[in-house]
């Protein structure tokens, strides 16, 4: 009987502009892992699932925002309606129903995109909450960077500040 190697599957969390991305590609150019970011897999397939696209909308209609201008995600626009400051002083309640929506699309798109996968490492914006990723995932790595901290290498976190 040949010798079995040990093969890893680790997620890497932090918040927006912690340096996660950043972390994430360091490890897997050093040890030789696949790199797989869930913003991909969610630009790549979840966008470009239809049934996704249409409760998207249906969502987003309430605000008046359009998911999509041009067949593009409208990512700045609901970027603004979620993490405008008046979210932020109630705690982020259309962001919650947002991630709501998003979750189920999300999980099966990365299940599929690791299932029987070794030796590969995920960037995530949580830590995995549901049964398939946490039973794969051997050990998960949180970044607690500066996140917004104003740096004018990582302009995006600009719109995310509280502007007083």
């Amino acid at each position: 009987m040949g010798k079995v190697s040990y093969k890893e599957v680790i997620g890497v969390c932090g918040v927006i502009g912690s340096g996660k991305s950043y972390v994430t590609k360091l490890i897997a150019d050093a040890y030789g892992y696949k790199y797989i970011s869930a913003d991909n897999v969610f630009k790549n397939i979840v966008l470009n699932n239809d049934s996704y696209r249409i409760a998207l909308q249906d969502f987003l209609n309430i605000f008046e925002v359009s998911a999509f201008y041009n067949d593009k995600y409208n990512g700045h626009e609901i970027g603004d309606l979620l993490f405008s400051y008046s979210q932020m002083r109630l705690n982020f309640p259309i962001l919650k129903a947002f991630n709501k929506l998003n979750y189920t699309y999300i999980r099966d798109a990365l299940v599929e995109e690791i299932f029987g996968m070794n030796d590969c490492i995920i960037e995530m914006a949580t830590l995995p909450n549901f049964e398939y990723l946490r039973n794969t995932v051997q050990g998960t790595i949180m970044v607690m960077g500066d996140c917004f901290k104003k740096d004018q290498n990582n302009s995006e976190n600009e719109r995310f500040l509280p502007v007083r």
